[in-house]
């Protein structure tokens, strides 16, 4: 028997036995696909995610995308929801997709594949990744009480000065995060530990708080988080900001905002303003019940609102949940 034909006989084996645990069970199977390129293309008025790849089974269900922004990276999670008793081709099938995005990443994780994008240059290539040991990590409110920090320490995998990326992934009652140093696969680091300090700020999540978290399979307390526990205000995800400056006196301005909820749940969308100076915070956000059972599911949010009180001539800097924007009026 050649090893080309072994090799046919395990795949065809191991696609039936998927199959007959798909019709066996009831809950649907999660399929993540293969990425194999990804590229920053023009989108309408701003910039979009060009990302190919293929699933390993032919079926016919939706590519879906989650979207998380951190700090250095922005995380994608795209996934299937197969059927507990669907009926699926063996052959792969490639897809393409274009996720719109509010900036040019330099840095992106995509179903746990690290990417960064070439310079100059609007494509993007896939590092290679090394987890980082966590030896503490705490959950605390940022100074402000706009979102919620990350800090971790810990030792590198690697010798090398490599950018430390995120990714979350969230269930009913925990989350889990990984964080992992990426470099290129060219790249020789040398084979030692270094030690770090890092914090960085989580993006929104519907999670209530009794909520557990990982990182790294680092399991944050329930004490720790109890101690740091908010309330439900769930902020908003926000992808794009744009100021709109109406002709007239007083000056006004509004926000054009553009985003997602980072759940399901259909409910009130308020908004928040605080105002020191020139600096203007702004917060989006829902009112979800912690008992409350939401879809793990973006929905898209775009609102206009406008700004409280009169502007003078100058700068003003402006802060939409950790988005910022700069305006100049003459």
């Amino acid at each position: 028997m050649s090893r080309r034909f072994a090799f046919a006989l395990v795949f065809l084996a191991t696609a039936l036995s998927a199959l007959y645990l798909r019709s066996a069970g009831s809950a649907p199977q999660i399929e993540q696909p293969i990425i194999s390129s990804v590229l920053l293309v023009a989108s309408g008025e701003g910039r979009a995610l060009q990302i190919k790849g293929w699933h390993a089974q032919d079926c016919a269900a939706l590519l879906q995308v989650r979207s998380h922004a951190f700090p250095d990276n922005l995380d994608i999670l795209l996934y299937r929801e197969l059927p507990a008793r669907a009926v699926c081709g063996l052959q792969q099938v490639p897809f393409t997709i274009a996720a719109s995005i509010a900036q040019p990443w330099q840095y992106i994780v995509i179903n746990e594949q690290a990417w960064a994008r070439g310079a100059p240059g609007d494509s993007y290539h896939e590092l290679r990744t090394y987890p980082v040991q966590v030896e503490s990590a705490t959950i605390a409110p940022s100074e402000d009480m706009s979102r919620m920090m990350l800090h971790m320490r810990g030792q590198h995998s690697s010798g090398c000065d490599l950018p430390l990326l995120f990714s979350l992934r969230t269930g009913q009652g925990s989350a889990a995060l990984r964080a992992v140093n990426a470099s290129p696969a060219e790249q020789i680091c040398p084979d030692m530990l270094l030690d770090f300090e890092h914090s960085t700020a989580l993006p929104a999540t519907s999670l209530a708080d009794s909520a557990y978290w990982t990182v790294n399979d680092y399991l944050i307390s329930v004490q720790e988080q109890n101690s740091v526990s908010q309330s439900d205000k769930v902020l908003t995800n926000i992808h794009q900001v744009q100021a709109q400056l109406p002709p007239g006196v007083p000056r006004r301005i509004f926000l054009q905002i553009e985003g997602e909820h980072p759940d399901g749940c259909d409910l009130p969308v308020y908004s928040a303003q605080q105002r020191e100076g020139t600096a203007i915070a702004v917060e989006i956000y829902r009112q979800v019940p912690l008992d409350m059972f939401c879809p793990m599911i973006l929905q898209p949010y775009s609102g206009r609102i406008a700004l409280e009180g009169e502007f003078a001539t100058g700068t003003y800097h402006i802060t939409v949940n950790g988005s910022q924007l700069e305006v100049v009026l003459e």
